[in-house]
């Protein structure tokens, strides 16, 4: 019994966690086991003075099969030996009672030979169930995590019940919540906070309440989760008296990083302390961003059009900037071994270029749907270039917390990379123009062999013995029909060209027309002549005394030279007219252009002077610019040089600009910080670009007025027509 009791005792501890009260309960089964034990005893040895009476009574209620009248008699026995020790017998004969008495105790025997043992069941039986419930019961709890813990609770001792909350060390309490600047959030206040506090970092924590009277040298104690260690920092909570009988205690803190406060009291914290309150660190997540593809139509436009780029950007507190970058095509050795203006050094390959776009407006920081106009004429392209581009957008994350930021300040974001294929037309024309001059070259070279040849010369028979026969009539022909191959390749790049310029959109459509007439009165002559040499098959053979055919062939092929070389020479006049016209066009516009790349490189720098940085990167890329359009003009102005020499105009005005342009070194001066300095050598060199422009405007406005055929042309035309007279003259004293 006391083994079931204490083993009920110890189960019941372990699973109410109650380790401690184990070793109490094994003690007290021990007692009430001791307890019971001196009872049974004592029992044991009074057995014989308890009361007859209570145990006929016990008799009768335990054993219902005795028999209730030998019960009553039994009683009545008891009675008169009461009263027979109380001498209280009345009369009564005391030798007939004591055989009354003597016979009812006989009965009593027969009936229940054990009184004592009638006067209850044993107590074994009730022990062994008593165990046999408490060894189920422990089975059954074996299984459990409670009485898992509970036990080792109970072979240490312990209490495992969560310990009450300590007294409250203050009667109110209010966090006020003010967040960083860039989070664009109102303070926020907070009373009586039960749970965890969420802010991002940099977040300023304002604790304030009312301590209770007893308090000394109240505290914060904020914990810092930095990584694998952890650091502990005290803050005094500052005592002011509201009235006499109420006090406030306030303390601030800025978060860092995750962890937890307290509010303790004493010197360092040794004394009450507050249940800890987790403050939980709201992370700043790095933006978004989304570059829109351009329509196809806008795919391939020209270095001096404007494309339209679209973006959509975002962020959980705000967003800062957004750049444009795209890799900058590699200089040309041509570009850079010529007569570079630039005092910057030129880009390597594939070096990034950055144009600021700036930051989003007011009340668009956390999401800016943008479109920025890329001015591709401040780019310094040569040829057809595909230009690979994005979108970087920064937020504005000062980055306030424990963990540095990777390219402060803020996180960066790209946006996927695209394609932009950039036409040069500037180069597309030059090209033009070079093969316009090579065609007139061609063209001169034809009229030429056309006017020296022997092909056509009716000579007489030379005698014999002469060291000089004239041409074989074969030869002739051979030489005839090789001059009517090269004019067929000749009209064949007229043609070409035509197709060439008419889709360049930097020359004149009335040039286009003006070649298409050069080719087409070209051609009929071409016609004509390919006519009269169908008369005589390729493949015919000459005997010394034949060739008859092929003498009056030559005799009418002569004869058609004639008008071609009078076509030709016309057409030479015309085309070289239009080379002349052709490379003075294009000096005029790369004049311009530079003029419009130093006004945009003016209006940039007073944007700078006015505060705005983010134009320093496309102050740069004109920079870049100028120098490509001073080594054109360089180019142009070489040609034309070759083509009209020194008389056009006076050519060291172009040699004094580019002076200019050299000495202004805008870059430089930037870096040394002196603004002014270059916006005024900006404007000084504009001031020169722009009386180059005029006075080359006004020379073209005169020769257009003037006849379409120049002096010198017209002279040019005059030694030709000599040349062809001269050659006249020769074949017929040849004849």
């Amino acid at each position: 019994m006391t083994i079931a009791v204490g083993t009920l005792g110890v189960l019941v501890a372990g699973w109410s966690q109650r380790g401690d009260l184990a070793v109490p309960t094994m003690g007290v089964a021990l007692s009430l086991g001791f307890a019971a034990l001196v009872s049974a005893a004592i029992r044991a040895g009074l057995r014989d003075l308890r009361d007859p009476v209570a145990i006929a009574r016990a008799l009768a209620r335990r054993r219902p099969s005795f028999d209730p009248v030998l019960h009553h008699e039994l009683l009545g026995a008891v009675e008169l030996e009461r009263r027979l020790a109380a001498e209280a017998s009345d009369g009564m004969s005391e030798q007939l009672a004591r055989k009354y008495i003597d016979d009812i105790n006989d009965r009593v025997r027969e009936a229940a030979p054990d009184p004592e043992a009638a006067c209850g069941p044993s107590g074994v039986p009730r022990t062994a169930a008593m165990l046999g419930v408490v060894a189920v019961l422990a089975a059954g709890l074996s299984f459990t995590e409670t009485f898992a813990r509970g036990l080792s609770l109970v072979l240490a001792a312990e209490d495992g019940r969560p310990q009450p909350p300590p007294e409250p060390l203050w009667s109110s309490l209010s966090i006020t919540m003010r967040y960083p600047e860039h989070t664009g959030r109102t303070p926020r206040q907070l009373h009586n906070p039960s749970g965890a506090v969420r802010v991002p970092a940099g977040t300023e924590l304002l604790v304030e309440m009312t301590p209770r009277a007893s308090l000394e040298d109240p505290a914060l104690i904020v914990t810092v989760d930095a990584g694998e260690e952890t650091t502990a920092e005290r803050y005094p909570l500052a005592l002011t008296t509201v009235d006499p009988e109420t006090r406030r205690a306030s303390a601030s803190f800025t978060v860092r990083s995750s962890g937890s406060w307290i509010v303790a009291t004493g010197a360092g914290g040794r004394g009450e302390a507050s249940l800890p309150f987790p403050i939980e660190l709201e992370p700043d997540r790095p933006p978004e961003v989304e570059l829109l593809p351009l329509p196809q139509s806008r795919r391939a436009p020209s270095e001096l059009e404007s494309v339209d780029l679209r973006f959509r950007a975002r962020d959980d507190f705000g967003l800062a900037t957004a750049t444009l970058v795209f890799e900058r095509p590699p200089a040309s050795a041509d570009g850079r071994d010529h007569e570079d203006m630039s005092s910057e050094t030129p880009h390597e390959a594939g070096e990034l270029v950055r144009l600021e776009i700036g930051a989003p407006p007011r009340g668009r920081r956390r999401t800016w749907n943008h479109r920025y106009t890329w001015d591709l004429s401040t780019i310094a392209i040569e040829e057809r270039t595909e230009l690979v581009y994005w979108i970087e957008v920064r937020d504005n994350d000062p980055g306030l917390g424990l963990t540095p930021l990777a390219d402060p300040p803020g996180k960066v974001t790209r946006s996927a990379r695209m394609r932009l294929s950039v036409r040069d037309e500037e180069s597309e024309h030059a090209r033009n123009v070079l093969a316009l001059r090579d065609l007139r070259d061609a063209a001169v070279d034809l009229l030429a062999a056309r006017m020296t040849t022997g092909a056509f010369e009716e000579r007489p028979p030379e005698p014999e013995g002469d060291d000089a026969p004239g041409i074989p009539i074969p030869m002739r022909l051979r030489i005839a029909r090789a001059l009517t191959d090269a004019t067929g390749e000749l009209l064949g790049d007229i043609a070409l060209l035509v197709d060439a310029i008419s889709v360049d959109a930097l020359t004149r459509s009335h040039d286009a027309e003006t070649l298409a007439e050069i080719h087409g009165r070209l051609i009929e002559l071409h016609r004509a002549e390919m006519k009269l040499h169908e008369a005589v098959p390729p493949d015919e053979r000459f005997e010394d005394d034949d060739g008859a055919a092929t003498v009056e062939l030559l005799r009418q092929l002569g004869r058609h030279n004639t008008r071609q070389v009078s076509q030709l020479e016309d057409e030479i006049i015309r085309l070289d007219d239009l080379v002349d016209r052709q490379l003075i066009d294009r000096l005029e516009r790369l004049v311009a252009r530079l003029q419009a790349s130093q006004q945009k490189l003016i209006e940039l720098l007073e944007k700078l002077r006015a505060g705005d940085e983010s134009v320093r990167g496309a102050i740069e890329q004109l920079q870049q610019r100028i120098a490509d359009d001073l080594r054109r003009i360089a180019e142009a102005r070489a040609e034309l040089r070759k083509e009209v020499g020194e008389e056009f105009m006076n050519l060291d005005a172009f040699k004094a600009m580019e002076e200019r342009l050299r000495d202004q070194d805008v870059m430089e001066q930037l870096r040394q910080g002196n603004v002014d300095r270059a916006l005024e050598s900006a404007r000084e060199s504009m001031d020169e670009i722009r009386s180059l422009r005029d006075a080359v405007h006004d020379r073209v406005e005169n020769d257009e007025r003037s006849s379409s055929i120049s002096p010198e042309e017209k002279e040019r035309i005059g030694l030709l027509r000599e040349l062809s007279r001269l050659q006249d003259e020769e074949r017929s004293i040849a004849d």
